[in-house]
């Protein structure tokens, strides 16, 4: 009779016990959650952070708290969501340098495969070959030609190396044939005013930094990167289109988070980002810059970051890419 007592009275404290850890999985999240950034305020994603912070903050109803810890392609950001643990109170919006860490840092602290918990792919966009209104070159194949007919002779110009507009323009040399100097510069925005002041002949940055400028004219649009043209710049064609079959590098943002974070906070967040893409407020204000919702399960995401890095590899190591 005793025994029979004193299992029921354990099996009751245990039930009371396992009552405090179900309410702290369905409570998240009970405080406010860290966004951590790769860029400085002002950057894409800064602009894209702030644009779903409103969404976020309204879901869950704690607040979202944007901190931004640029520097050392993305790696110091990269830590910090790392070391976060894996309570779900800290993420990292991060861009396309998470693949291409993986590629082209030889003494990574920690291995984005891994390391990170993919929790929704953001934002996608093409990257766009530019040059001044005033330039002689009006196609790829301007470019390629006058590149031939002068080995060495031109360079173009992008926001740093390592980046998809870095593998663009390498891409490009590989596939055509051609000689080009890279000439990396700290951001999009400088990159831009030196192809329009005629300090370079050409520069590769991401869809949103020049879609304005080739609007108004102060920026000529040579070709898109991605494997469809941009909606906003329907006249533009792809590299692809103009005689380089395949070719297809994008820009992206996605949300991820430590190693180890509840599937259920994990699906949850991704859901509710997708809401926010679905919005009409919100999906026309990046369409507006040139973005495109990602619209990804988690696992979807995953495969993804996996596709890039296998993409890049491929382009590094053929086209002799060196980033250091």
């Amino acid at each position: 009779m005793r025994f029979h007592f004193i299992a029921l009275l354990l099996q009751i404290l245990a039930a009371f016990a396992a009552v405090p850890n179900a309410h702290a999985q369905t409570a998240w999240p009970n405080k406010p959650v860290r966004l951590i950034l790769q860029s400085p305020p002002g950057g894409s994603s800064d602009l894209i952070a702030r644009v779903l912070q409103g969404h976020l903050q309204e879901a869950f109803g704690q607040p979202w708290i944007i901190e931004s810890r640029p520097g050392s392609f993305g790696i110091p950001a990269g830590m910090v969501v790392v070391k976060s643990g894996s309570d779900g109170y800290t993420f990292g919006l991060f861009g396309s340098s998470v693949s291409a860490n993986v590629v082209t840092q030889k003494n990574m602290p920690y291995d984005a495969l891994r390391d990170f918990t993919p929790v929704a792919l953001v934002l996608k966009t093409p990257n766009i070959i530019v040059v001044s209104s005033a330039s002689p070159y009006n196609s790829i194949q301007d470019l390629v030609a006058a590149a031939k007919a002068k080995p060495g002779s031109l360079s173009f110009g992008t926001p740093g190396p390592g980046l998809t507009q870095h593998f663009t323009g390498e891409w490009l040399k590989h596939r055509a044939g051609i000689d080009m100097l890279h000439v990396p510069y700290k951001g999009a925005g400088p990159a831009m005013v030196a192809v329009m002041g005629g300090e370079i002949p050409i520069a590769v940055t991401v869809a949103g930094s020049a879609t304005q400028l080739v609007q108004s004219g102060r920026l000529r649009a040579l070709a898109v990167s991605g494997s469809e043209r941009l909606p906003l710049l329907p006249n533009v064609p792809t590299v692809a289109e103009q005689g380089y079959p395949d070719f297809s590098i994008t820009e992206w943002f996605g949300l991820v988070g430590a190693a180890g974070i509840p599937a259920e906070v994990t699906r949850r967040l991704n859901a509710e980002i997708n809401r926010a893409l679905k919005t009409p407020a919100i999906a026309e204000r990046f369409r507006n810059l040139g973005y495109q919702p990602g619209s990804q399960s988690p696992e979807e995401f995953r495969a993804f970051i996996e596709s890039e890095v296998t993409t890049i590899r491929t382009i590094v190591r053929e086209a002799k890419i060196h980033t250091d």
